[in-house]
């Protein structure tokens, strides 16, 4: 079981019950999840780097290292490494559920809703599948958060 940080703030019961404070609480965990995801590729590659690589241009690009001493054309996946990024797929599972528990249940179905929900899903197998930065970034910032944004009219960070 993976532990995470955990931060202790009171909040008035008004405050739960007041319709924008779920959709920022899944912005921030979504904001997480994008940190959590990226730190395990960064790490992936900073170990690739300390353990016998040096020496090599390495860049990485879409989770593709790619090596420029080399003569190889192809193109090697990086393997994320494990903490972060079970932190980034746990994180996405309590915001998947955060979402059905209290804003799934608590609105009428509407396209806009059952867009964030697709698109959540969508998140989590692309997590699953260890898709690109890039892929993971466009999901959040392109189509989640926008639309909890226009669902909820509040900013999002």
């Amino acid at each position: 079981m993976i532990s995470l940080p955990v931060i202790s703030t009171r909040i008035d019961k008004s405050q739960l019950e007041n319709s924008t404070m779920h959709p920022l609480a899944i912005s921030l965990d979504l904001n997480k999840v994008l940190d959590y995801y990226t730190k395990a590729f960064q790490a992936s590659v900073s170990e690739m780097n300390n353990s016998g690589h040096k020496g090599m241009n390495m860049k990485v690009m879409n989770n593709y290292v790619l090596d420029s001493n080399s003569t190889d054309t192809k193109s090697q996946k990086t393997k994320p490494a494990m903490g972060p990024y079970e932190q980034a797929l746990y994180l996405t599972n309590v915001t998947i559920d955060r979402f059905d528990n209290e804003l799934g249940n608590t609105l009428n179905s509407t396209s806009q809703l059952d867009q964030v929900k697709n698109s959540l899903d969508t998140l989590k197998t692309k997590i699953e599948e260890k898709s690109s930065i890039n892929d993971i970034d466009g999901l959040i910032h392109s189509q989640v958060q926008p639309a909890l944004q226009e669902m909820f009219k509040v900013e999002l960070e």
